[in-house]
């Protein structure tokens, strides 16, 4: 067995590299070097679930993953030769599963394999490292790829045509990507540990419960995307005290947005799926009970315990 380790690493170590890389890891390096706090670029292969991403973190430097086996199908996992090969590029093996992907509990893991590149960054050395774990990966060339990218703070997406790449953006349809509501489902029940989640009447998955908060998750048929809202308050007046603090959350947390409807408090985020990335999914709707959860208790404090009933009827967004 370990003889033929050996001789798999030896071919992948004298395997020919595409002629192209070098002109692509430069124009990569270019588009790193404007990558802002909270955007995240991933690139992805054509083929099947397996990308290597990059998140911006201000002045923290920037973020490398790419994909572990928690994420892949049985024909596509890692061999101990590649999951040597990234080792040796640099990249911490992943330090939990995803059903664990609690940020408070391990804020500086992944459940994916990561690098964190702190400040200065050397972006050519960077893109070349992304370059060295793509051909880690089996990817023979650049052509083999596609992107994506957008900013977790507002949604927006983000454009980079001088990467030279495909970028993948699904149509307005939803239903032009099939394997979007089973995704979603399996995600969450990777995410949760049940695996009975269903769609209801109205397209929405009820009942995803964290702490003090029980969400709704839906997938939006005119954009890629998947919203998840929850009921925080119930029974709660209009007031311009009440409006002024919601705004000054919002302002505070970012990707989350709370607003006041019929009498009770919501908290919304709304989570990119193009292409279906689990690890930003996962950490998205994760990140979003975290959050939800704390701002529950602190506008409890100012505002009155009511609580919202969470498997209501009345508790769902209209609009």
């Amino acid at each position: 067995m370990r003889k033929d380790q050996d001789n798999q690493k030896k071919t992948q170590q004298q395997r020919k590299l595409s002629k192209a890389w070098p002109d692509f890891a430069a124009r990569l390096s270019a588009v790193l070097s404007v990558l802002q706090e909270d955007e995240f670029l991933v690139i992805s292969d054509k083929r099947f679930n397996q990308c290597v991403q990059f998140v911006g973190q201000g002045f923290f430097g920037i973020r490398l993953e790419t994909t572990s086996d928690y994420y892949r199908d049985d024909a596509h996992q890692l061999t101990d030769v590649q999951i040597a090969g990234l080792v040796d590029l640099g990249l911490q093996l992943p330090s939990r599963i995803p059903e664990d992907s609690d940020p408070q509990n391990d804020p500086d893991g992944s459940p994916n394999f990561y690098l964190e590149t702190p400040n200065p960054i050397d972006f050519d050395s960077l893109a070349a490292l992304a370059v060295n774990v793509l051909t880690v990966l089996n990817v023979p060339y650049a052509g083999y790829l596609e992107y994506d990218a957008f900013s977790h703070v507002d949604g927006n997406s983000l454009s980079f045509p001088a990467l030279g790449l495909r970028r993948e953006i699904y149509s307005e349809d939803s239903d032009t990507n099939p394997k979007l509501p089973q995704l979603l489902l399996n995600t969450l029940s990777e995410l949760t540990g049940v695996d009975t989640w269903v769609f209801d009447n109205d397209g929405e998955i009820g009942g995803v419960h964290f702490c003090s908060v029980t969400a709704y998750v839906k997938i939006l048929s005119d954009t890629p995307w998947i919203r998840i809202y929850a009921p925080l308050i119930e029974n709660v007046m209009e007031s311009p005290v009440l409006l002024t603090r919601l705004n000054e959350l919002n302002v505070e947390y970012g990707f989350m947005h709370l607003f006041h409807q019929n009498g009770t408090i919501f908290a919304l985020s709304d989570i990119p799926v193009s292409p279906f990335n689990v690890s930003i999914v996962a950490h998205g709707l994760g990140n979003f009970f975290q959050i939800a959860d704390e701002i529950n208790g602190v506008l409890r404090a100012e505002f009155g315990d009511a609580g919202a009933l969470p498997n209501k009827t009345v508790g769902k967004v209209t609009h």
